[in-house]
């Protein structure tokens, strides 16, 4: 049996559009939502308590408030983005659906974090995670990390960071396999060593 046929390109590029359409949608969406209601600067809005609240917090650096300042890294690298991910959707094998999809959402998240530097000059935050004051998880993260609250971010940085590490598993998905050899046809048998000593 032949394999099938493998799927157009332009598949492969609806689903890396979809999939930046809806994550850049959920981006700037959450983000509108989250500091409309929140009403200024270091205002909180607690949703589980000791572990995970919406605050209002402005970010002139990259994810999680690394490298705060270098707005011209952050220029290059996101030209680098804007150049590099369309090259990876377009090299991709044509069934890499997931590492397509993970493309698409990595450049929602750089798009969603650019577009607020040029309008607002900073990054806008509102996903704060932290531990309880006390207890097992506090000291564990307290040890190992130094810190029980971790920087404050937004649905872009989420994109981003686990897009990143998604890649890492996705990058050889939809590579097509070798095809099983029919059945019923006898496998040759390999050469004796003798056979291949003589002239």
């Amino acid at each position: 049996m032949s394999p099938a046929a493998a799927p157009k390109p332009w598949v492969r590029w609806a689903l890396f559009l979809v999939a930046l359409a809806v994550g850049l949608a959920l981006d700037l969406v959450s983000k509108h939502k989250a500091f409309e209601a929140l009403p200024g600067p270091g205002s909180t809005t607690v949703l589980i308590e000791g572990w995970f609240n919406f605050t209002h917090a402005t970010n002139r650096g990259a994810a999680f408030g690394l490298f705060e300042g270098r707005h011209t890294l952050f220029m290059i690298m996101t030209v680098l983005a804007f150049v590099g991910v369309p090259y990876f959707v377009h090299t991709a094998p044509a069934r890499a659906w997931g590492l397509v999809t993970t493309l698409g959402l990595i450049l929602a998240g750089v798009i969603g974090n650019f577009w607020d530097r040029v309008v607002y000059g900073f990054v806008r935050d509102f996903l704060d995670v932290h531990t309880p004051n006390s207890g097992s998880v506090h000291d564990l993260c307290q040890s190992v990390f130094g810190s029980t609250v971790w920087p404050t971010f937004n649905v872009a940085d989420v994109f981003i960071t686990t897009g990143a590490v998604a890649m890492i598993f996705l990058w050889g998905d939809g590579k097509p396999k070798p095809a099983p050899a029919p059945s019923g046809e006898p496998s040759a048998a390999p050469e004796s060593a003798d056979a291949v000593a003589k002239p």
